[in-house]
């Protein structure tokens, strides 16, 4: 969805079309999982009401959405500053803010793949505490994220091997 076929930047757990149809009739549907819809509808009315002489940022306002809609199961948020190219993000485990200036990165192919941990304890801008990437950082990320996830905990060793080998095959073209 884009221009005129994108009324609302916002999404939430549920098809953008069913929010929207939701959204325009203004009303939740009796059957609404993890309050999906409702949360959405939340967001757009934020969104329109959205009053820039009355906030302190698009930023600060963004996460006021973000907080507002929140589930009890959300564990990180994100807001993209598409203008200043920055990233402001928290998470459960570390609700301190950090930022990346994306203009600081090297997209370079002769650069090395660099990582973060975004439960790192670390607060303000943590653009230049990427680590380089390696596979076991990854195979670890990956078994520790779905041992934690319910319906993910019993995969094997053997597929998390092949998840984690699977960045190797990827090739970067400039």
């Amino acid at each position: 969805h884009t221009g005129s076929q994108l009324p609302v930047r916002a999404l939430t757990n549920d098809t953008y079309a069913n929010s929207i149809y939701h959204w325009k009739n203004g009303k939740t549907p009796v059957m609404d999982p993890g309050q999906s819809i409702g949360r959405f509808i939340l967001a757009a009315d934020m969104l329109e009401q959205y009053d820039a002489q009355k906030v302190n940022g698009p930023t600060d306002y963004a996460f006021k959405i973000l907080d507002a809609v929140s589930a009890r199961r959300t564990v990180w948020r994100i807001v993209y500053d598409n203008v200043n190219m920055k990233i402001f993000f928290l998470t459960r485990a570390n609700p301190a803010m950090r930022t990346i200036d994306v203009n600081r990165l090297d997209f370079a192919c002769q650069t090395p793949v660099q990582v973060i941990d975004i439960n790192t304890p670390l607060s303000g801008d943590i653009t230049d505490r990427f680590e380089d990437y390696t596979r076991q950082k990854n195979r670890t990320l990956i078994e520790n994220s779905f041992r934690k996830t319910r319906f993910l905990r019993n995969y094997t060793d053997a597929a998390f091997d092949r998840l984690a080998d699977f960045p190797d095959s990827m090739t970067c073209k400039p």
